[in-house]
């Protein structure tokens, strides 16, 4: 390897055995490996850049089974400072961490359970909530959700500008699936109205699931659109609507915004309806009481 030039531009070129420019360190000292222009990058990263034609990375090796390999964000030399942030690859127990303020907030471990907030794994292995998880030992965990003690406290929030909107509560024995309903949110109150005569309307189904094919067993429920009528609170989507071209999106060639999508084989893209079946209690508790005062009335005639 030889040095071609060094002058008040910097090192313009540093050469390997076959002449070619390896590495390049320009007049802001930046350095360049594979490039001789390195400032011609983001202004945000190009201190050091590395370019290939092929496959480009970077390796941090380590070859002690019972050392860390780290990549390590500073702002400074004493303290937490020089490790404030980064990831750091432990070869003992082959688990990826992320650092933030200096401490660690992300684990990956070995099994692919991603842990937020702890770096206790037993939570997985028993199925409770602590760490986001899937396919965990061969057991299909969608995502598991931990709490630090037993009593009552919001394992999952749902908010939105407004504020709090909903979330899944649990405590020491039960979980709880929880929408806001504070009087204090709320506006022309009424408890006079017919609910009889609106569940009446409803169409409760029997129906088998298309996708489940030969197999597919009978179940009860409603279909969205029918039941969007008569409760309409409890319906997301509308009926038969399909994907369509949004603004903001790069649009092929002849589309316009509206247009509908297609998929490879030129049909449009569904937008299935959905429904929260628990939206339709407080219209079958009102139907009770509608039902029990006409019984106590002919009771009393």
């Amino acid at each position: 390897m030889a040095l071609t030039k060094v002058g008040k531009e910097g090192i313009t070129g540093i050469s390997n055995s076959s002449n070619a420019t390896a590495i390049t360190i320009d007049s802001s000292e930046n350095v360049g490996i594979g490039t001789a222009t390195p400032a011609s990058y983001d202004g945000e990263a190009d201190n050091l850049v590395i370019a290939s034609s092929g496959h480009t990375g970077v390796t941090i090796a380590s070859t002690g089974s019972d050392q860390r390999t780290n990549l390590y964000f500073s702002d400074g030399t004493s303290s937490t400072a020089p490790y404030i942030g980064g990831f750091s690859y432990n070869h003992s127990d082959n688990s990826l961490l992320v650092r933030t303020s200096g401490a660690e907030r992300m684990r990956l471990d070995t099994s692919g359970n991603l842990m937020i907030g702890t770096t206790d794994s037993t939570y997985n292995s028993i199925g409770a909530a602590a760490a986001l998880t899937s396919f965990n030992n061969g057991v299909r965990f969608g995502a598991n959700f931990g709490a630090s003690t037993t009593g009552s406290q919001y394992a999952v929030v749902f908010s939105n500008p407004n504020g709090q909107i909903g979330g899944v509560n649990v405590n020491g024995s039960a979980t709880s699936y929880v929408t806001s309903s504070d009087y204090r949110l709320k506006t022309a109150v009424t408890y006079d109205w017919d609910a009889t005569t609106r569940l009446k309307q409803l169409k409760p189904a029997r129906f088998k699931w298309i996708v489940d094919g030969d197999d597919a067993v009978e179940v009860d429920g409603f279909l969205a659109h029918e039941a969007a009528t008569v409760c309409p609170e409890s319906v997301t989507g509308t009926k038969d609507e399909v994907e369509v071209w949004k603004n903001g999106e790069e649009l092929p060639d002849g589309v316009s915004v509206g247009d509908n999508k297609l998929d490879k084989d030129g049909n449009t893209i569904p937008v299935m309806q959905a429904i929260d079946q628990a939206k339709l209690v407080p219209l079958l508790c009102k139907t009770i009481l509608e039902l029990e005062a006409r019984i106590t009335a002919l009771e009393n005639a």
